[in-house]
């Protein structure tokens, strides 16, 4: 809020109905700079009894991508983010002005893959823009592009446990196979 509260912007919604909600990044890139924002914790429901909040952490510096790189193929910028569900990178990238990347043919995968899915000497598996969270095994680009190129590992899509919405490219010198992509559910893995 910038007036004290008689008008608000909702910048997160928990719906979960558990006990605990969890979110990591709410980024809210349009008070950059404002000098009177008010942030406030809010609760509408039946019972507001014995609930809490911990664990918050309140930043000014802005998100800061671990790496950038503009593919001089296509003249694309592209950055690496830091590890984080499919989801919250999904934020993550809107609040830089974009989406998780879409990839349109193998020579774009190949320099995805070489540019960025070695980070500090790590496999770094990465996540990219490709899900079929709207229709089970119907996949489209975060973006809106439709559906072309795919380098879908062997055996995958699988949807494995009836959860994985989420699309990540192996790194290199992954022992999965490097550069091609499996669906996965919204994790904050080792590396993506």
């Amino acid at each position: 809020s910038l007036d004290g509260g008689l008008t608000y912007t909702t910048a997160h919604t928990d719906i979960t109905g558990d006990t605990t909600s969890t979110t990591t990044i709410i980024p809210i890139p349009s008070l950059a700079g404002l000098a009177s924002v008010q942030l406030a914790f809010r609760y509408i429901g039946d019972y507001a009894s014995e609930w809490n909040l911990d664990n918050i952490l309140l930043t000014d510096e802005g998100l800061t991508a671990l790496m950038e790189a503009t593919n001089p193929a296509n003249g694309h910028k592209y950055y690496l983010l830091p590890q984080s569900g499919w989801n919250d990178a999904q934020l993550m990238a809107e609040s830089l002005g974009g989406n998780l990347t879409t990839i349109d043919d193998q020579a774009e995968n190949d320099w995805i893959l070489q540019t960025f899915g070695d980070y500090n000497g790590l496999v770094a598996d990465l996540w990219i823009g490709f899900n079929d969270v709207a229709v089970e095994g119907v996949f489209e680009w975060a973006d809106g592009t439709p559906p072309g190129f795919t380098n879908w590992h062997p055996n995958q899509p699988d949807n494995n446990g009836n959860n994985e919405n989420y699309v990540h490219m192996y790194g290199i010198n992954s022992i999965y196979g490097q550069g091609t992509w499996n669906d996965m559910f919204d994790a904050a893995a080792t590396g993506w």
